[in-house]
């Protein structure tokens, strides 16, 4: 009956799976195989990875260890065609991200087209609903603040001073580039001092445009809180 199971579920052959038997397991480690150093042997064994699982066996002969060989690099192949695939699945991945990316840019893109097409329609209609309405404290106070800081960037000792005292001193030594004898064009060499004008300028330029840009952020903030107030 059992040899009938096995053809109807058309199988050829079927070998119990048995573990051994603690005694048996004793007896097969103490004992050494035939023709094997004793000393080798304890070698074996203390080399075991996993003594719960794995069973030092010795390889007598070139024939075993040629299968042995075999076997190493047959799963090997089947090691190396699983990297080969999970590599595959990390690239197309990496793929995926970096076209998810592109269209998160763009929806980002997108997204701020659309704020400033907000913000512009929202100042139109801001416009139109308070023609012909006097200007209120809030309105006034941001009026002022605009105006002092235009005065601020053109006043002759801030910025605009200093960009028309570096081009004065750019023009002095010759301007930007001067013609050469070819009919090519010379870049102007400018002195330390000069660069280091440059420099600080640039510095100054820099903490104006931060000043201003939280300015900005903070009147748009308080524009936002009047709309929503009325």
């Amino acid at each position: 009956q059992h040899r009938q199971t096995i053809n109807n579920l058309c199988i050829e052959n079927a070998t119990p799976l048995v573990a051994l038997t603690e005694s048996q397991l004793k007896e097969y480690l103490e004992r050494p195989p035939r023709g094997l150093d004793p000393v080798i042997w304890s070698q074996g064994k203390r080399d075991n990875p996993d003594p719960m699982k794995y069973l030092p066996v010795p390889l007598v002969g070139f024939q075993e260890l040629q299968a042995r060989f075999k076997a190493q690099e047959t799963e090997s192949t089947l090691l190396q065609g699983q990297i080969d695939r999970i590599a595959e699945d990390v690239c197309s991945v990496q793929s995926r991200q970096a076209t998810l990316n592109d269209q998160l840019a763009e929806c980002n893109r997108k997204q701020k087209q659309m704020a400033h097409r907000v913000l512009q329609l929202l100042v139109r209609q801001e416009c139109a609903r308070k023609r012909g309405v006097p200007i209120d404290g809030n309105e006034e106070q941001l009026r002022i603040r605009l105006e002092n800081l235009q005065s601020q960037l053109m006043a002759p000792t801030q910025y605009m001073g200093k960009v028309n005292e570096l081009l004065s001193q750019m023009s002095a030594q010759g301007g930007v580039s001067s013609s050469s004898a070819n009919g090519g064009t010379e870049r102007a060499q400018l002195s330390s001092e000069t660069e280091g004008d440059v420099k600080e300028f640039l510095s100054w330029q820099q903490d104006g445009i931060s000043e201003v840009a939280a300015i900005l952020k903070d009147d748009m903030n308080t524009f936002e809180a009047m709309i929503k107030s009325k």
